[in-house]
């Protein structure tokens, strides 16, 4: 996986000290993949709608930095052709 695109998502930080390298939330350890994963398992296996797949992402996960914050990670991955999610 190419980490690079995401040095233009200041919510996200690539550092080989911190996770090896994976996408994480700036400032924490939170994998980006793990919170992206939960929103979509929310909404597949638990049919809720993106927002409260988000809400309750959020709360099970209190590291990502808030609702507003994923809402724009997961933006910036479809925009991106799914980095992270195939």
């Amino acid at each position: 996986m190419d980490t690079s695109i995401w040095k233009g998502c200041r919510l996200v930080s690539v550092d080989p000290e911190v996770r090896h390298g994976e996408p994480v939330f700036a400032g924490t350890r939170m994998p980006v993949e793990g919170a992206i994963e939960s929103v979509l398992a929310y909404q597949e296996l638990n049919g809720l709608s993106e927002d409260l797949a988000i809400e309750q992402t959020v709360r099970d996960h209190p590291t990502i930095p808030g609702a507003d914050a994923l809402r724009a990670v997961l933006a910036f991955d479809a925009a991106h052709e799914h980095l992270l999610i195939p």
